[in-house]
């Protein structure tokens, strides 16, 4: 339904500005929750439509989306360590950045990515205590990626495996009940 609403209200933006009635700049579109800025912000990408988000943030920018694609970007690529350094502690996994420098120097010295030092962590002492929590996340990623290339998900049924064995909706919810503010908006 909303992206039926998304579709119509781009399409008639994209009418509104192509036949000269209006510019863009004198077109607002107001929303009762940001998690209906989504179809709206696909709609008007689809369609060429500049638009700017007041209030709120864009779909793209909300930090649980970027943690989301980040997941499906380490999971695809296991040598990405901007992704891997994004969601290491996303939800937290008590990794302190001294133990993340130790993955980074043995991921330089070894010429290997820093997830891959994760899936090796149990034989690299420099790790010391925290190996069992990295070598726990490489199996987590290795795991979603066995998923991945075994099952016949579409891509939204995997990215709601991705969301629930990362542990992020979880997490939300956790917020949610501690902070009782929109929660509920970040995890729809």
């Amino acid at each position: 339904r909303s992206n039926e609403e998304g579709h119509y209200i781009a399409s008639e933006i994209s009418r509104l500005h192509r036949s000269g009635e209006q510019s863009y700049r004198d077109i607002a579109i107001l929303y009762r929750l940001n998690a209906l800025s989504r179809s709206l912000e696909f709609s008007l990408r689809d369609r060429g439509v500049p638009y700017r988000i007041f209030g709120g943030t864009r779909f793209f920018d909300r930090r649980e989306i970027k943690d989301v694609l980040a997941y499906l970007r380490l999971i695809l690529t296991p040598e990405d360590d901007l992704s891997f350094d994004r969601i290491i502690n996303q939800p937290r996994r008590g990794i302190g950045d001294v133990t993340l420098e130790l993955v980074s120097q043995s991921a330089a010295r070894l010429g290997i990515s820093k997830l891959a030092v994760c899936g090796q962590a149990l034989e690299l002492p420099e790790l010391g205590r925290n190996a069992g929590k990295l070598k726990g996340f490489a199996e987590l990623i290795a795991g979603m990626r066995g998923q991945m290339l075994q099952a016949e998900y579409s891509l939204a049924e995997f990215i709601e495996v991705v969301e629930s064995e990362s542990g992020l909706i979880d997490d939300l919810l956790n917020e949610q009940q501690k902070s009782r503010l929109e929660t509920v908006d970040r995890v729809e």
